[in-house]
């Protein structure tokens, strides 16, 4: 599939998901537990969603269309910090083909590397840099979503979610499970390390 074609069937998703099915994404600390559930935003077909599910579900909707794409975040410095998204979804440049963002909070928007900086502080001017420049530094500010944490994120979201909506019963069991799973990851981790240690031992 062309640069072209998969600009087409991105902007085709924008249509669907945010004109035909009218998703509107929600920020964190803005969901209910039905906002940040998969199951529930497929079944409704359109309404509110946390901006994590639906990053998700239009990643997963991309993917049948032939074109990957990357949950990633941007993790700007505090000194240039200014109002953008928790996600985006990146697809990888290929070829000829450019790297692009979809800002999903955005509805969908695509974007250029350069365009990141309207993420950032205007005040400090770095609109004015030049655009390959501007490329390359905001280019170092963004991070892909590995699995392990993309797991955690998910646990997370019910149980801020379910907080939200003063289900402080169904909160306390996906807190146990995100506690439970970090634990896991952890022990995992340092098995690794402890085996990596020992054949560099031998």
């Amino acid at each position: 599939m062309g640069a072209y074609s998969k600009e087409n069937g991105l902007l085709a998703l924008n249509l669907l998901l945010f004109e035909v099915l009218r998703f509107s994404p929600r920020e964190r600390g803005d969901n209910t537990a039905e906002h940040a559930s998969l199951v529930h935003l497929v079944r409704r077909q359109g309404g509110p969603a946390s901006l994590f599910s639906l990053c998700a579900l239009y990643a997963a909707l991309a993917r049948r269309l032939g074109i990957p794409l990357q949950l990633v975040t941007l993790e700007l410095p505090e000194m240039v910090r200014g109002r953008g998204p928790d996600f985006l979804l990146r697809m990888p440049a290929q070829g000829e083909e450019a790297e692009l963002f979809v800002d999903v909070l955005a509805e969908g928007r695509l974007r250029g590397p350069w365009d990141l900086a309207a993420y950032t502080n205007e005040d400090l001017g770095l609109e004015k840099a030049g655009k390959d420049a501007l490329t390359a530094q905001m280019r170092a500010f963004v991070h892909e979503v590995t699995p392990t944490a993309f797991c955690l994120r998910l646990v997370e979201e019910f149980a801020t979610a379910c907080e939200a909506a003063d289900n402080l019963a169904e909160a306390s069991f996906w807190q146990i499970q995100l506690d439970v799973l970090d634990k896991q990851i952890v022990e995992a981790q340092e098995r690794r390390a402890a085996e990596h240690g020992e054949r560099d031992i031998t």
